[in-house]
């Protein structure tokens, strides 16, 4: 990783297993799963709450880790999510992988 691309790591939000920490994955209208990532801790609060848990991760390492499982899409500070049943709001890719 070179000296620009740390200074962009991105506040990728994770779930607690038992076995240690996995990427949340998220549905959009157009994709089955995609990845979500932050560029403040202040945004991934504001749409998923203060204490959901993170990781820093290049934007690189986080699609390294989603295509090992399919993922293509990465959604950059989405604008907030849905209550069951709502329709999502279009997500806007960072760049196609």
């Amino acid at each position: 990783m070179d000296d620009d691309e740390t200074r962009r790591l991105l506040f990728v939000p994770v779930r607690q297993g038992a076995y240690g920490v996995s990427l949340r994955l998220f549905r959009t209208v157009s994709e089955p799963r995609s990845a979500v990532a932050f560029t403040s801790l202040d945004r991934l609060a504001s749409v998923l709450g203060a204490g959901q848990a993170w990781i820093r991760l290049a934007e690189s390492a986080l699609r390294s880790l989603t295509a090992d499982i399919g993922v293509t899409r990465i959604v950059i500070d989405p604008s907030g999510t849905n209550a069951p049943g709502q329709r999502p709001a279009a997500a806007v890719p960072l760049r196609a992988a």
